[in-house]
């Protein structure tokens, strides 16, 4: 008995003993999942009724150096109906469809006229096919701005909203250039395409050119997020108890461009390539001891016209011809192996290397030249023979010179695509024996234009190299956070004394040799033409030509330097008459605009005549005082329409501002400007007389309801 007894007991104790374990497994269960999971569950479900929308940056703007916009991104918007329906209640269905059928004329009507993008009876077959077949995303219009986007939303019907309306919006950047063409190519463009891959669906696809792609992450910034909670199928409200994520705008680009001078380079390189009917060409303009870049213009031939489609000034590795002789005899000179009285042996304009003819393009006058005369008369024998002479028993010491020029590597400008140059060695396997002599005169290698232009003007700045560069600053809301000092660019390449001994031919050049057809008698330049035969590839070369001219200005005191490139020109292919023109009608409006203001070799007047309309619209001012090359300073006017008033030789404008229900100040003005600003504020003006507003009614700054009428005197004598 007492047996059975001790097992009955110790089967209640392990029973007893497995409900406790039980119990505290349950009681943890339960402290778990409200201390722990609770919170998940809480968080879940706020999920379930939250949806989060992507709040879109807005990308930076690329400006001119006086903050000129030259590449900007407005808002623009898609427009979609969405016609099936996610209502469930029966009877309120119903009654929308209705209310959308007897609205539908006046929606179709709606569209046309604030868009005009079709018919009337086009958008109404359109929606009356999307409402019969309950699509979902039925496109409307597309790229309408903000203010016609908030008269479609007060169309009938449509101004329901989004769930009930069916009205919905896409927002995409239109990339927009206020002058148009303008440096196209530096400024570029970065976007990606979505592009069908044959059996592996749609990827995407990266176009990126210039400035934009450069600095794309710059100028994009961040996207944001919003999160919305959700109180029905229908209606979603901001939600603030979950972490929003800000956007944060891109930052805009300052660069080192000048609008004036990359339009004046434009014409002046368009006009030639017309006139010689060449394939191409690029001018490049930069200040000597900046680096900066004021003009990059790059011109091809393309459907009929000159267009900026390709960067032949950091792109194209070409063999420059005669430029290169000025770094092959800076080389000599500041190895100490050549001075300028030493003279060579030409005789008639003939030498042969080897098994090869070495030719100038005209007979010498005489059978020595001085370095002085075989480089002003860009003479290949002569320039050949004295680095021949020099450098043929130690022919790496040569190349070694041109590296040392940082001809060997990129310059680094902030445009993606700049080539590597070519100069090869006499270890490598291309080396020859005639390389070293036709090296000399810029054949068997590559340099970019760019790279050439940066080795001209270390030699204005007396052997200091200088990047050439085409960024100021980057700005995040008007504020400066990252400047590019020049400092951080510089280093000497050869010694002062070589430096000013090129500076003395480079002048010569222009001053009584291949350059003096572009002589000035208002400032000196300096500067060596270039004409080089376009390789066909494998040693042998085509009839056609580069024709080239780079230097400086003036040469007294350097202040910029440039290059000017025409691929393949008709007819005359000299640098001299090809080129340098285009470099001379560059240099000439610089000097008469930033160098020398107390004189004006190219304006039409001594001085700037009296200014009749003295308020207008500032691009109509821009492009009359540009055109009869009077200096114009609108500074950051900041302002379509500007005040105007004149001194000695240039024309100084000031901003002015209108308010939204005040009289605007239109004296001055010619009839023309006047409606179009007072109309422009909702005002409506009665003309009298002809000429320019001498009288209005409302005088500046008073208050004017919209619609009243003004009455503005006219008259020819101000």
């Amino acid at each position: 008995m007492e047996t059975k007894w001790k097992s009955i007991q110790w089967r209640v104790y392990f029973f007893y003993v497995m409900f406790l374990l039980a119990g505290a497994a349950i009681t943890a269960k339960i402290i778990y999942i409200q201390s722990f999971k609770g919170e998940m569950a809480k968080i879940n479900e706020k999920l379930k009724t939250t949806k989060t929308f992507t709040v879109y940056s807005y990308r930076g703007s690329i400006c001119a150096s006086d903050g000129t916009p030259l590449a900007i991104s407005n808002p623009r918007y898609n427009i979609f109906l969405d016609f099936g329906s996610d209502i469930k209640n029966e009877k309120e269905s119903k009654k929308i469809d209705e209310l959308f059928w007897a609205k539908l004329d006046s929606m179709a009507t709606g569209f046309h006229e604030i868009t005009g993008q079709k018919p009337a009876n086009e958008f109404k077959k359109i929606m009356t096919n999307g409402k019969n077949r309950k699509l979902r995303y039925v496109p409307i219009v597309k790229n309408v701005d903000f203010d016609q986007l908030k008269q479609i939303r007060e169309l009938p019907f449509l101004k329901l909203g989004k769930y009930k309306g069916g009205l919905i919006t896409e927002r995409v950047d239109i990339r927009e250039r206020p002058y148009g063409n303008l440096a196209l190519r530096t400024i570029g463009y970065f976007r990606e395409d979505s592009v069908l891959i044959a059996d592996s669906g749609y990827k995407k696809s990266t176009r990126a050119v210039g400035l934009e792609s450069w600095f794309n992450k710059q100028l994009t910034g961040k996207v944001g997020k919003q999160f919305y909670r959700r109180f029905s199928t229908t209606q979603l409200m901001p939600a603030d108890n979950l972490e929003n994520v800000p956007p944060e705008n891109g930052s805009d680009l300052i660069t080192t461009l000048d609008i004036y001078l990359q339009d004046i380079a434009e014409t002046a390189l368009r006009k030639q390539l017309e006139a010689v009917n060449a394939f191409q060409g690029t001018v490049a303009l930069m200040e000597v001891q900046t680096g900066e870049i004021k003009a990059l213009v790059n011109l091809q031939y393309q459907d009929g016209d000159y267009k900026e489609v390709y960067n032949y000034a950091i792109s194209e590795g070409i063999e420059p011809g005669s430029t290169f002789k000025t770094a092959s005899v800076l080389v000599a000179l500041d190895d100490g192996l050549v001075k300028l009285t030493d003279s060579v042996y030409v005789g008639n304009g003939e030498k042969k290397f080897y098994n090869a003819v070495m030719r100038d393009s005209h007979a010498p006058k005489k059978p020595y030249m001085t370095l002085v005369e075989a480089f002003r008369e860009s003479s290949n024998v002569g320039i050949s023979s004295f680095i021949y002479n020099k450098y043929a028993s130690h022919q790496a010491d040569f190349i070694q010179g041109l590296y040392d020029l940082n001809l060997n590597t990129k310059t680094g400008i902030e445009l993606p695509g700049e080539n590597s140059p070519s100069i090869k060695h006499p270890k490598g396997k291309r080396w020859t024996a005639i390389s070293l002599a036709w090296m000399s005169i810029g054949y068997e290698l590559r340099i970019v234009p760019i790279q050439t232009l940066a080795l001209y003007n270390a030699i204005a700045n007396n052997g200091i190299w200088v990047r050439p560069h085409l960024m100021k600053e980057i700005r995040i809301s008007g504020v400066p956070v990252e400047k590019f000092e020049v400092a951080e660019f510089r280093k000497p390449v050869c010694s002062e004394k070589a430096a000013k001994e090129m500076q003395y031919l480079l002048t010569e050049v222009v001053e009584y040799g291949t350059g003096k057809g572009i002589k000035s008698d208002k400032y000196k330049i300096a500067g060596k033409t270039g004409t080089a035969k376009i390789s066909a590839g494998k040693g042998k070369y085509t009839e056609t030509y580069n024709s080239s001219f780079a230097g400086y200005f003036p040469a007294d005191n350097p202040k910029y330097s440039c290059i000017v490139i025409i691929n393949n020109p008709k007819g005359v292919y000299y640098g001299s008459v090809v080129s340098a023109p285009v470099f001379r009608e560059v240099a000439d409006y610089v000097y008469a605009t930033r160098l020398a203001p107390e004189t004006h070799p190219d304006s039409l007047f001594t001085r700037v005549p009296g200014i009749l309309a003295s308020h207008g619209y500032n691009d109509d001012y821009k492009t009359l005082f540009y055109t009869i090359r009077i200096p114009y300073n609108n500074g950051n006017a900041g302002s379509d329409w500007v005040s105007v008033h004149n001194s000695h030789l240039t024309v100084q404008a000031n901003p002015v501002k209108y308010t939204a229900g005040y009289m605007p100040d239109v004296l001055g003005m010619g009839a023309k400007d006047a409606l179009f600003c007072l109309e422009k504020m909702g005002i409506a003006a009665q003309i009298e007389g002809k000429g320019y507003v001498v009288e209005q009614s409302v005088q500046p700054g008073e208050k004017i309801a919209t619609q009243e009428t003004v009455v503005l005197k006219l008259s020819t004598r101000i």
